[in-house]
């Protein structure tokens, strides 16, 4: 679990969380499935800076296009934040709560 005080999670560490068959064959929506599930039980808690596209493609043997895929998904259902310069953040989309 990514404790609220650390407020970032490590890309070799988010990796781990992942499920094997999401890194046996990482496309972007199986990746942004595996993602928003991690949020919604609480493995990774709201509020939490997720790794760079490039860290977090290199961790889990994908490419950044499959990565900024997944977090472009995740973007328009509302449950990651990004700004430029900022990073991207765990947030839920409005009437969603934690499972």
């Amino acid at each position: 679990m990514v404790h609220t005080a650390d407020r970032t999670v490590g890309s070799r560490r988010l990796a781990a969380m992942l499920p094997a068959e999401v890194l046996a064959r990482p496309g972007y929506r199986s990746l942004a499935d595996a993602l928003r599930t991690l949020i919604l039980d609480g493995r990774i808690a709201l509020h939490v800076r997720l790794p760079a596209e490039r860290e977090l493609a290199e961790a889990v043997g994908a490419s950044r296009a499959t990565v900024t895929g997944a977090y472009d998904l995740l973007r328009q259902s509302g449950y990651v934040r990004s700004r430029r310069g900022s990073g991207t953040w765990t947030e839920l989309p409005e009437g969603h709560g934690p499972v």
